[in-house]
Formats: structure tokens, sequence, C-alpha cells
């Protein structure tokens, strides 16, 4: 048990960040709570004016580094790790599963069920996009093979004419 300095409560060590390991081993843990240590930076932040806030975030993307957050938004949106995506975007070639177009930076999109949240495959903006838009029905990407096929068909028949 640990009283915090800030709310005053006894609470079990789980309920505080360590803030370092001593030479013997033994570690030392920060004298404000966890959700005291949080509720004094969300009002720091909040504190600060949309300038200093943007210059924050800036400094904090610059200082953590482009993969963390990559790193981050995988775990968090898709449940897979960086090498997990690595790995996919290498057997794809870097290329679109679908359309077959190289693919890199922003461009790439990790496709998932959006019911059972199971990842599928890489692809670009445009192929992702069309199946979020067609719901991801069969059916209606069937209807709109169908259609392309039939209307194609009459415009290579009137431009032969």
């Amino acid at each position: 048990m640990k009283t915090c300095n800030k709310c005053k409560l006894d609470k079990n060590l789980s309920e505080f960040y360590k803030a370092k390991t001593n030479k013997n081993g033994s570690i030392c843990y920060q004298s404000h709570c966890k959700s005291c240590n949080n509720n004094d930076s969300l009002n720091r932040i909040r504190n600060m004016s949309p300038e200093e806030r943007k210059l924050h975030y800036k400094n904090n993307r610059i200082r953590l580094g482009k993969e963390y957050f990559k790193t981050y938004k995988l775990k968090n949106n898709y449940g897979i790790s960086l090498q997990e995506y690595n790995s996919m975007y290498e057997k794809q070639n870097g290329k679109c599963y679908i359309c077959d177009r190289v693919i890199e930076g922003r461009d790439v999109k990790v496709d998932h069920n959006h019911k059972t949240g199971k990842v599928r495959k890489l692809l670009c903006h445009n192929c992702n996009t069309s199946l979020g838009l067609l719901n991801e029905d069969e059916n209606l990407f069937r209807k709109c093979e169908l259609y392309l096929k039939e209307h194609n068909d009459i415009i290579s028949k009137n431009s032969l004419a």
C-alpha cells in the first residue's frame, strides 16, 4: 500500500506508475496515483491554447516517431502487430490484393471483416472504399459486375457501328 500525495488515499502499488528501478532491483513508484497523474495531464493539455496544443502534439509525433503511432493504430484498430503488417505487405509484393496496383504509405489500407474484426488483406484506397460502399455484400458486387458487362457490351457494339 502507498498513499498518493495528491488525493491522500491509500492505494495498491498497481495504482501507481513505476518511476525507476534501483541498482539493487527494488522498484520506486511515482508519488501521485495513476488517476491523479492522468487528470493532471488532461488538465495541462486542456489549459493550453490551440497553438500550444498543436506544438505539443507535433513535438510528441517527432519524439515518438511515425512507427510508434503506426504500431498503436494497427494494434488498436485491427489487433495486429507492425511485424504482421510488414509480413502481409511483403507477401503481397507491395501491391493491392484486388487490383494489383503498387501501394505504399497512406494508400495502404488494412481490409478487415467489420462483423468479426478478422484482418483479410491489404488493399489500395479505391478497392477498400468500393467494398465498404457495397456494404461487403456479395450480391451487390455481382449485380455491379453484371451491370458493367451489360453496358460495356452495348458501348463496344455502338463503337463498332
